[in-house]
């Protein structure tokens, strides 16, 4: 299996962020995602559900169902509602009610979330296990709002029963065993007891016995409900894994783990060697662990300074797409880089970013498509005919001959080897105008 991070070479006092690759310490994802906290008896634990909204993340794209889970989120509703029913092997349903802050004696009952608007129905996902659906009235495809459901078994005749359930997300990890731990909770017949008949299968954590005018009668408190404390939408900072990392020589160069999830490295201020940096993940969402190590090379900043050999910029193409631009750039910290454009006085080295397998990536000059163009010197992996992909890589750099006809001529391009469709140009530095392109700051 490839490594998933790269060697690093730092000067003497030089200080480097080095992002986490994304998906190291768990599982792919590509929806965005939203944690529940959940006051199991024990403790509060906590559920993550991947929302179908983006491409990849499901068969069929739920994004306005997504969109509205994800606006009830935003807004708080969510926050101190409880799961209302629960029936055994079926399903385990909420989104519907918050706990009130009394008992029942307390005169403490369930309050209703307020709704918006009815959403329309968006079926094609497969109810079965693990699966998150909306909920909606009988009769009425299109009438789903605030309340959901986690399957909890395979439940083939939702996909088709009342124009189909739209299974707009999944629970993610281990997190089944909460659910199925809320979900062996004591069930009663509440409707009664609270005169509301969506109540008749509530699911509790205990029940407690109380008295009123002399008789013993039932007494919910808020914490015997199964309540979603809180739900909140992961940003791009909220990490599904935590991470430790040290370094086999911290007097070479030392290693922490920053603020924002990045490798944060430090080279020693004058001791030079290589020290192996390892990191360890342990995911959130099912507590396993993973590791991975890689070498920073640590050389004196004099001979930096003499050195007669340019640095090469490393940039990292994604995955790609059939749509314009195609492809995306990012620099070595992991940043997209807007507006791609190509100094020909710098040596490049082009990567793909996550080890992406599809569309294989290539470059040549405009007038050349089928060649590389003289005074263009490609090292490594790939050619005009066969793209690079997964771990491979190429250098690129321009003798003198070369950049002065990219930019009175010819320029490049870049494109993908499978799909001819798929070819954009390369901005030039110095040709026709003059922006502030990427790589023609000094590097560290």
């Amino acid at each position: 299996m490839a490594k998933t991070f790269q060697a690093v070479q730092l000067n003497n006092n030089q200080s480097r962020a080095i992002k986490i690759p994304k998906g190291f310490g768990h599982e792919a994802i590509e929806g965005s995602v939203v944690e529940l906290s959940i006051n199991t008896p024990e403790e509060n634990s906590s559920l993550f559900i991947e929302l179908y909204d983006k491409q990849g993340s499901a068969k069929t794209i739920t994004k306005k169902t997504a969109k509205n889970f994800l606006k009830y989120t935003k807004k708080g509703l969510y926050d101190d509602s409880f799961f209302h029913r629960s029936v055994d092997n079926f399903v385990i349903q909420g989104g519907g009610f918050t706990r009130p802050d009394s008992s029942f004696l307390e005169g403490g009952r369930p309050d209703s979330i307020k709704t918006f608007s009815t959403i329309k129905n968006e079926p094609g996902n497969p109810n079965i296990t693990g699966s998150v659906a909306m909920a909606k009235l009988g009769g009425d495809p299109n009438s789903a709002t605030s309340q959901w459901f986690i399957n909890l078994a395979e439940n083939d005749s939702l996909d088709s029963q009342n124009g189909g359930f739209t299974v707009f997300g999944a629970v993610l990890g281990e997190g089944m065993n909460l659910v199925e731990t809320m979900a062996s909770s004591v069930v009663v017949p509440a409707g009664q007891y609270f005169q509301n008949p969506a109540l008749n299968e509530l699911p509790l954590w205990q029940v407690n016995v109380g008295s009123q005018n002399g008789v013993e009668i039932a007494d919910v408190r808020p914490d015997d409900y199964l309540s979603v404390i809180d739900a909140n939408k992961l940003g791009k900072k909220d990490a599904l894994a935590t991470y430790e990392v040290s370094s086999s020589d911290p007097a070479v160069v030392s290693a922490s783990i920053n603020k924002k999830n990045k490798i944060k490295l430090k080279a020693s201020n004058n001791k030079s060697g290589k020290a192996e940096i390892t990191v360890k993940a342990t995911s959130r969402l099912d507590g396993t662990s993973s590791q991975e190590s890689f070498d920073v090379i640590v050389g004196s900043q004099r001979r930096a300074r003499t050195s007669n050999k340019r640095q090469s910029i490393d940039l990292f193409v994604d995955k790609g797409s059939l749509d314009s631009p195609f492809y995306n750039f990012y620099d070595s910290e992991g940043k997209q880089i807007q507006d791609l454009i190509i100094n020909p006085r710098h040596k490049y080295t082009f990567h793909r970013l996550d080890d992406a397998s599809t569309h294989p990536f290539y470059i040549s000059e405009l007038d050349r498509p089928g060649g590389t163009g003289t005074g263009i010197k490609y090292r490594g992996d790939g050619s005009a005919d066969n793209g690079i992909k997964g771990v491979e890589s190429f250098k690129l750099r321009f003798n003198k001959s070369a950049r002065e006809r990219l930019v009175n001529d010819t320029g490049l391009r870049y494109f993908c080897t499978s799909h001819p469709t798929m070819e954009a140009e390369i901005a030039i530095k110095g040709a026709n105008t003059d922006p502030t392109p990427f790589g023609t700051e000094p590097l560290v």
